[in-house]
């Protein structure tokens, strides 16, 4: 396992994106813990088999920096066997994340149910947690290694009632990809635990 970083990650197809950080603070008292993002990695009309592939091989940062066995946080929807091959690109009833899993990555979901399911975070909660972390400078982009991420915290539009703009495969998803893989690592290390949200069966 590479504990040197741990990872967020959205399982779009176009794309799928890692966001790879660093945690920083007392390990002892989470109030001081802070994290910084330190790259992203996307890849496009992929799956998740041949991603992590990419996430783990040498040619992904020339060999500088190597991501094989990160720990990875990721949504509950992923966790789950995708009978239908959608995003997996695979037909074999197993999931993007036993994929990466097979990979040697731990594959982490951004939260569990009291009874130990996976589930996913209040996505409003999940954004009004992120800028939180935020205001009290805890959580830092690398800002020339992470345009995408950049790009879609600046143009990612808004909702009346505080939803992102989003509609599944066109641009608006595609842009927000990003935000999901941070959302879901921020609730994972910093959320309070009290308030699961919709529960996913495995």
């Amino acid at each position: 396992q590479n504990v040197q970083f741990i990872a967020g990650q959205d399982f779009n197809k176009n794309p799928m994106t890692t966001l790879i950080c660093k945690v920083w603070g007392d390990p002892k008292d989470p109030d001081t813990w802070g994290v910084c993002v330190v790259d992203e990695v996307q890849t496009w009309n992929s799956d998740a088999y041949k991603h992590g592939e990419w996430l783990k091989s040498e040619k992904c940062r020339g060999g500088r920096v190597l991501y094989g066995g990160v720990p990875i946080v990721c949504d509950s929807t992923s966790c789950n066997p995708d009978k239908g091959g959608a995003r997996s690109g695979r037909h074999n009833g197993s999931s993007d994340a036993k994929y990466l899993v097979d990979l040697g990555f731990d594959i982490r979901p951004a939260a569990l149910s009291p009874r130990g399911a996976p589930v996913n975070p209040y996505i409003l909660d999940s954004i009004s947690h992120m800028h939180k972390l935020m205001r009290e400078n805890r959580l830092l982009i690398h800002g020339t290694r992470c345009p995408q991420l950049l790009r879609a915290l600046e143009d990612q539009q808004v909702r009346a009632n505080g939803l992102p703009e989003k509609v599944s495969s066109t641009a608006s998803d595609r842009l927000s990809s990003p935000i999901d893989a941070l959302r879901y690592l921020c609730w994972a290390l910093f959320a309070p635990r009290a308030k699961p949200a919709k529960i996913e069966v495995m």
